[in-house]
C-alpha cells in the first residue's frame, strides 16, 4: 500500500510538474514569465491539499472498520484488509501533510519574491520614464534656444565654448524641430495625425535608430544635440543671467542702504496769550457786577 500512496504522490508531482528534458525545460522557464511559476506552485498545492483530504478520509474508514471489529460486527474482505493499512495510511497522510507545509512555505517565500521584483521592475521602468523625458525636454529646450540669431551665430563660429556647427547642421535641427512640433495651423485629423507622426520621430530620437530623417540619421542627430549640451555654451549663458541677477539685487540694496531717512517733526498749534484770557474774564465780572446793581435797584 506504501508503494501504491507514493506512486499516487508522484503522479500527483508530475500532473502539476509535468517531466521535460533539462535544456528544454531551462530554455522555457527563462521565456516565460514568472506569473507561470505560481501558477505550476499553485496547482502542485492544490494536488496536494487534494491528496491529504482523500488520506483523512481513507483514515476515517479505516477507523470506522476498527470501532466495528471492537463491537464484533463482521466485516468484509476489503474491510478487514484495510485494517492492516491503518498503520501506512498515517505514514502517508503524515507525509503529504509535512510535504503540504513546505510547498505552502515555498509558495508564500515565491510570492513574496515576486512582490519585491515587481516593485524593483516598477521602480526601475519610473527611472528609465523620467530618463527619457529628461532626454525630451533637453532636446526642446536646445531647438528652442537654437532659434536665437545670436546663438546660431556663436555655434557657426565657435564662440564662448560652443560646439562649431555648419550651415547643414542647423538646418538638420531646423527640420527635426518641425517634425516634433507640428503648426496647429493644422486642423482636424491632419493635425492629429502630425501629433501622432510627431511621436513617433521623437521615439525614434530617443532609441537612436539609424533611420534617414532630415538628410540625416535619428542617431547622428542624438549625438549632436548630446555635443551642443556637453559643450557647456548654454550652461555660461545661465551663469551670466545669475550673475547678472545678483548684481541688479546688490545695487538695489546698496542703494536702499545709503539713503537716510527723513524726520518729519511734529508741528504743534500755538498757544493762546494768558493775556486774552484775563481780558475776557474781567468782562464776566463786570457783567455780573451790573446785574447785582440792577436787582438792588429794584428791591
Amino acid at each position: 500500500c506504501y508503494v501504491v500512496e507514493s506512486c499516487s504522490l508522484r503522479s500527483s508531482f508530475s500532473t502539476a510538474f509535468p517531466m521535460k528534458m533539462p535544456t528544454t525545460s531551462c530554455n522555457n522557464v527563462e521565456s516565460k514569465p514568472s506569473t507561470d511559476a505560481g501558477d505550476a506552485a499553485k496547482q502542485c498545492l492544490n494536488s496536494l491539499e487534494k491528496k491529504v483530504r482523500n488520506l483523512e478520509k481513507r483514515k476515517g474508514r479505516i477507523e470506522q472498520n476498527q470501532e466495528k471489529a471492537k463491537k464484533g460486527v463482521k466485516l468484509e474482505k476489503e474491510q478487514e484488509d484495510s485494517l492492516q493499512q491503518y498503520d501506512q495510511v498515517m505514514h502517508n497522510l503524515e507525509f503529504a501533510r509535512d510535504l503540504y507545509k513546505q510547498f505552502l512555505q515555498i509558495n508564500h517565500e515565491q510570492e513574496k519574491m515576486t512582490r519585491k521584483q515587481a516593485k524593483k521592475e516598477k521602480a526601475e521602468r519610473q527611472v528609465m520614464e523620467i530618463k527619457r523625458m529628461n532626454e525630451i525636454l533637453q532636446l526642446q529646450a536646445v531647438l528652442d534656444l537654437l532659434a536665437a540669431e545670436k546663438v546660431r551665430e556663436d555655434f557657426k563660429a565657435g564662440n564662448q565654448g560652443a560646439v562649431v556647427l555648419t550651415e547643414d547642421n542647423l538646418n538638420q535641427l531646423d527640420e527635426l524641430y518641425l517634425a516634433i512640433c507640428p503648426s496647429r495651423g493644422d486642423s482636424g485629423d491632419d493635425y492629429l495625425q502630425n501629433l501622432t507622426l510627431a511621436a513617433e520621430h521623437i521615439v525614434s530620437y530617443l532609441d537612436g535608430k539609424d533611420k534617414k530623417v532630415a538628410g540625416t540619421t535619428y542617431r547622428d542627430l542624438k549625438v549632436l544635440i548630446t555635443l551642443i549640451i556637453e559643450c557647456g555654451y548654454f550652461k555660461k549663458e545661465d551663469q551670466q543671467t545669475e550673475i547678472v541677477g545678483s548684481t541688479a539685487e546688490l545695487s538695489q540694496e546698496t542703494v536702499a542702504a545709503t539713503e537716510e531717512p527723513v524726520t518729519v517733526q511734529a508741528v504743534s498749534a500755538p498757544e493762546k496769550e494768558e493775556t486774552h484770557d484775563t481780558l475776557q474774564q474781567p468782562s464776566v465780572d463786570q457783567t455780573g457786577g451790573a446785574s447785582m446793581q440792577h436787582s438792588l435797584r429794584w428791591s
